[in-house]
């Protein structure tokens, strides 16, 4: 972190729109002295653990990522909504962002001789690489709890309609399983810089936790991703350079997948998380 923070209120600023009502925490208060981060990270259902499961625990089959639809997004604001990781700061208190995780992973389904198919998967490792058709966008925001929480008897596995929880979930509109809330935008306003990412910026396994952004409760930071899903049927042609090496790896994948002229490779699944720091940590000296 540096050096010592003397006081959230004062690095916030007294009318900053994610400043805390906590009171002035003096340099002396022990409470700085208990660290507490934890790390936050997307889960969900994933199809591929279905008979085999993923943990020890019977009936588990959760992996660390969210599925994205097949179904490809028809129109600009034909996207899907994902909520990775989030955290609910109460009033009177805040937290640091320190840093974030973002991982997409392509796949493309692969006949068998036996019949049927099989998932091929492919983590996307350029920066700014995306489908000619599609792409995807990250956003950290900061919003209030005052979403009404909805309640769909027929909600997918792994899906959810409600703007109010923390949960990891692909979000969607009551219109339609497959519509998300607001055409795809996240709700709430940007933490600082982060509101809006168009590119892999913080990479799953090449994170160094140098982020000391403070947003002050009460309310909910989260990590949102947004993926307009690509349609492998008619977007144009990776072209076939040989060699293959001047292209990047994402569409080494993609020709390497083709079957005859077709590509079949999409995005597969998209993956967040962020480790924060929240204060304050401890009781108030006096405190019980």
């Amino acid at each position: 972190m540096g050096a010592p923070l003397k006081s959230l209120k004062r690095l916030l600023g007294p009318t900053g729109r994610h400043c805390s009502h906590a009171g002035f925490i003096s340099e002396k208060d022990p409470r700085w002295a208990c660290h507490n981060r934890i790390e936050i990270t997307s889960a969900g259902a994933d199809d591929d653990f279905l008979g085999i499961g993923s943990t020890p625990w019977v009936g588990d089959f959760a992996g660390t990522a969210l599925t994205v639809p097949a179904a490809p997004s028809l129109t600009l604001q034909d996207r899907y909504l994902f909520r990775l990781a989030a955290i609910q700061i109460p009033s009177g208190a805040s937290i640091i962002v320190h840093g974030l995780r973002m991982a997409v992973e392509l796949v493309a389904d692969m006949p068998r001789e036996a019949g049927g198919t099989v998932p091929l998967y492919r983590d996307q490792v350029s920066p700014f690489w995306h489908f000619t058709d599609g792409n995807v966008s990250w956003h950290l925001r900061h919003h209030s709890s005052i979403f009404a929480t909805l309640v769909d008897p027929a909600q997918p596995v792994g899906a959810s309609p409600s703007l109010k929880g923390t949960q990891p979930a692909r979000l969607y509109s009551l219109a339609g399983p497959n519509f998300a809330p607001g055409a795809g935008v996240p709700p709430g306003v940007d933490v600082e810089g982060l509101g809006t990412m168009r590119d892999l910026r913080y990479p799953w396994t090449n994170t160094d936790w140098s982020l000391a952004v403070p947003v002050g409760g009460p309310g909910i930071v989260a990590l949102y991703c947004s993926v307009r899903q690509t349609n492998p049927e008619t977007r144009p042609l990776v072209p076939n350079v040989t060699p293959n090496t001047s292209l990047r790896p994402e569409d080494v994948f993609i020709l390497e997948t083709r079957q005859q002229t077709t590509e079949i490779a999409r995005y597969g699944r998209v993956a967040g998380a962020m480790l924060v720091e929240t204060f304050p940590a401890c009781k108030a000296p006096g405190e019980l």
